[in-house]
């Protein structure tokens, strides 16, 4: 079975941070049909438990892995545990140390970017 996960960056006002929401282990049909379709045709979507305008949004990026979330986080963290010394004090000076977060898990390498596919998808392009 394969998953979808969606990660929807916000424009930002002036020198903040902007804000990014993640949705994981979705169905490939409801991401185009739900997300991606209303993006593209200027509507409101909901993602993360929030609603967000068209307008405001800066990004949209889609991955498609084999495993949940979950199973790619739990990898993520075995990385992690299982690298040498000098890895883990590279994590810390990049600011990485600790565990993998969830955005992590997803765009790392168990996953694949499927943002082009989908968005083609949703506007009828083979």
């Amino acid at each position: 079975m394969s998953y979808t996960h969606i990660l929807v960056q916000m424009k930002s006002a002036e020198k903040t941070k902007p804000v990014l929401h993640l949705e994981a282990d979705l169905d490939e049909n409801f991401v185009v049909e739900h997300i991606i379709k209303p993006y593209i045709g200027g509507e409101r979507i909901f993602i993360d438990g929030s609603r967000a305008e068209a307008c405001d949004i800066a990004k949209i990026s889609v991955f498609e892995s084999e495993q949940t979330s979950q199973e790619l986080l739990d990898e993520e963290n075995m990385k992690i545990q299982s690298s040498t010394t000098r890895a883990r004090a590279n994590r810390i000076f990049t600011g990485n140390a600790g565990k993998a977060t969830r955005l992590m898990a997803i765009k790392g390498a168990s996953s694949q970017n499927v943002t082009r596919k989908l968005f083609n998808q949703a506007m009828g392009i083979s």
